[in-house]
């Protein structure tokens, strides 16, 4: 992993197990521009680093929280350009370095959106261009789903292994095809974040629907619940 470090030379760490939410606070409230629903979250983000690019493209004098929804080419200023990174460990014997634990962090769980939209809420002016799972395992892997529109800024960064599996993915809702003009690296990110707001409203009438796993012995409330994995049973 040091050695992985090592070669990540165009992103400079800037948080290590960063508490979510403003300096002294413990959390951050977070939610859908367009709309008043919001939640509040804690947590610690692995890492977060600032990506090493063109001082021209920075505006020191940024200082409001980006917009979580804008076009593609009609960005806002930012002051910095961050990544959020996931650091995961790898059964040395299911190790065959594919990415899969980083495209489960993309399509199938919200941690890595929901810390972005927190990073960049508690940091006015700072704008996510890129959230990964690092991969420990046999090898150490930094996996980083970019941006689009920082594809060509970032393709001779040594900044980890880049993926655009977002891009052509993920629309704003009312877009219709042929007249796409969204950015759909933060369309992801608004979906992510629709789908935690989804469950917290669920949750609220009484609509649970467990996922028993070894993820369980998390759970704050697993000893209330009828349908927790105990061990490996």
């Amino acid at each position: 992993m040091i050695i992985s470090d090592f070669g990540l030379v165009d992103a400079a760490p800037i948080a290590s197990e960063w508490k979510l939410g403003p300096v002294g606070e413990s959390s951050v409230e977070i939610g859908l521009d367009s709309k008043k629903q919001k939640f509040s979250i804690k947590g610690l983000a692995d890492r977060v680093d600032q990506v090493l690019l063109n001082p021209d493209m920075l505006d020191s004098s940024a200082d409001k929280v980006i917009p979580l929804d804008f076009e593609l080419k009609k960005s806002p200023p930012a002051k910095r350009f961050v990544l959020i990174r996931d650091i995961k460990s790898r059964d040395g014997t299911k190790d065959n370095n594919d990415d899969e634990r980083h495209q489960k962090a993309i399509f199938e769980e919200v941690q890595l959106a929901l810390y972005a939209r927190a990073w960049e809420v508690s940091n006015p002016g700072d704008r996510v261009i890129g959230v990964g799972a690092t991969q420990v395992g046999l090898e150490t892997q930094a996996h980083i789903e970019l941006d689009p529109e920082f594809s060509e800024h970032c393709a001779t960064l040594k900044i980890g292994e880049i993926s655009a599996f977002t891009h052509n993915q993920y629309r704003l809702p009312d877009e219709k095809p042929g007249k796409i003009k969204s950015n759909p690296f933060r369309a992801w990110m608004r979906e992510r974040i629709t789908t935690a707001l989804r469950v917290i409203d669920n949750a609220k009438r009484g609509i649970i629907n467990p996922q028993p796993s070894q993820s369980c012995s998390y759970c704050k409330i697993s000893d209330a619940c009828p349908s927790k994995q105990e061990s490996d049973w």
